[in-house]
């Protein structure tokens, strides 16, 4: 399944899942403890509960790691779980009590300062990315085109116009807006062009 094109992320949850129900089977098999779960279950009627929910609120998660990687990328998954994990430790130190030593202090240390950098980095790079066509708005580099619509409404298109310094180039881009003007054009534009 997994060497196939466009396979989704159900159909991974399906395989994984479904891989680690045969292994867990397969291991509980070969050990013999069969026995000894289904008394497990006899005895503690309750767990049961349990055992449906664990699932449930798993396939849950799942789903919502896909959607944010899918929608925010890796890198902001990452930085969610990274945090997570650092604030399950602090909460569990403080309601149960537990000492956290200088060294697990360093650590979270470091790994607040790399999330930290990750997430300055990302900002530096959308602002590298920003700068180029602000500076083009700024230069008054035209990036776009216009086209009749069948409604007789003007439309911009985006088109791939970039400034290299050659005015051939630029006279060539006006040329072909011009041309799309006038194949567009409606007759009282047409009569205005003329004029």
């Amino acid at each position: 399944t997994y060497g196939k094109d466009h396979v989704d992320s159900f159909q991974m949850m399906l395989g994984v899942d479904t891989t680690a129900i045969l292994f867990t089977t397969a291991s509980l098999l070969l050990s013999g403890e069969v026995p000894l779960v289904l008394e497990f279950f006899a005895a503690n009627p309750g767990v049961l509960v349990y055992n449906v929910l664990c699932p449930v609120m798993s396939t849950c998660g799942q789903l919502f790691i896909f959607f944010t990687i899918k929608e925010f990328g890796p890198v902001v998954f990452t930085i969610i779980m990274t945090t997570r994990k650092l604030f399950s430790i602090c909460i569990s130190a403080m309601v149960f009590g537990h000492a956290i030593d200088a060294r697990a202090c360093v650590g979270g240390g470091l790994v607040l300062a790399a999330i930290g950098y990750s997430v300055w980095r990302s900002w530096e790079e959308k602002m590298q990315q920003q700068q180029p066509i602000q500076q083009e708005e700024e230069d008054g580099v035209d990036m776009t085109t216009t086209t009749m619509e069948p409604t007789g409404r003007l439309a911009v298109d985006s088109q791939d116009y970039t400034d290299d310094g050659n005015d051939d180039d630029d006279d060539n881009s006006k040329n072909k807006r011009n041309r799309l003007d006038e194949e567009h054009a409606t007759p009282s534009t047409a009569a205005l062009a003329v004029q």
